[in-house]
């Protein structure tokens, strides 16, 4: 899509080592997270465990730690039981519920000192200094938003799996935070991830 094109690749140093973080968390249907070493020299992997239902994990450069998020109730909670746990390079989990007061997170970005979590109908933005929910960012129609991916302008982008694959969605939120529907078609096949590869959004199906 021509609309999508021009948009700044929002991958670093670590890009490859969270897209395969991402991927991994969403193939987990146990509590253990498997997390690659810190050190790209070193193939090795480490075992994390303790979690609730993981559903997604993003990795923090400035503070070399990662975030897991939890749906303890499941993937389509309405109760704010879901948190985020933070575990550190070493693979240990420093601080269990990190970020309370969620619903069902899971695909999760770190950019410029916010976290932006996938959380059941909405995106909510945390100051990862702060541990604080700054905002909560509901999307119109929304059933079971996935994931999230944000621009270098700050462009927030989702995508909703829906109900059937009839109601896959695709929406936008721009810098001053107005949610939008870009597109909800069985042409997208239920989408469950979204991300920027050579500066164009690229979204993952079922």
């Amino acid at each position: 899509n021509e609309r999508f094109r021009n948009r700044p690749a929002d991958h670093g140093h670590f890009g490859m080592k969270r897209l395969a973080l991402i991927i991994a968390a969403l193939a987990l249907t146990q509590t253990p997270l498997v997390l690659p070493a810190c050190a790209f020299a070193q193939p090795s992997q480490q075992k994390v465990t303790g979690f609730s239902m993981p559903m997604g994990v993003a990795y923090d450069e400035r503070g070399d730690r990662y975030f897991v998020a939890n749906s303890p109730a499941g993937g389509l909670s309405d109760r704010p039981t879901g948190f985020v746990s933070e575990v550190s390079a070493a693979g240990q989990i420093t601080t269990l519920r990190w970020l309370k007061g969620l619903k069902a997170p899971k695909g999760m970005r770190v950019r410029e000192g916010l976290l932006y979590i996938a959380d059941r109908s909405a995106i909510v933005i945390a100051d990862v200094v702060k541990r604080k929910i700054v905002a909560r960012i509901e999307l119109p129609r929304a059933y079971n938003v996935t994931d999230v991916a944000v621009d270098s302008q700050g462009m927030m982008f989702a995508v909703d799996a829906g109900r059937t694959l009839a109601d896959g969605a695709l929406y936008s939120v721009g810098v001053t935070r107005e949610a939008r529907l870009l597109a909800r078609s069985d042409r997208l096949l239920r989408p469950i991830a979204i991300d920027f590869l050579n500066d164009r959004l690229v979204v993952t199906s079922m």
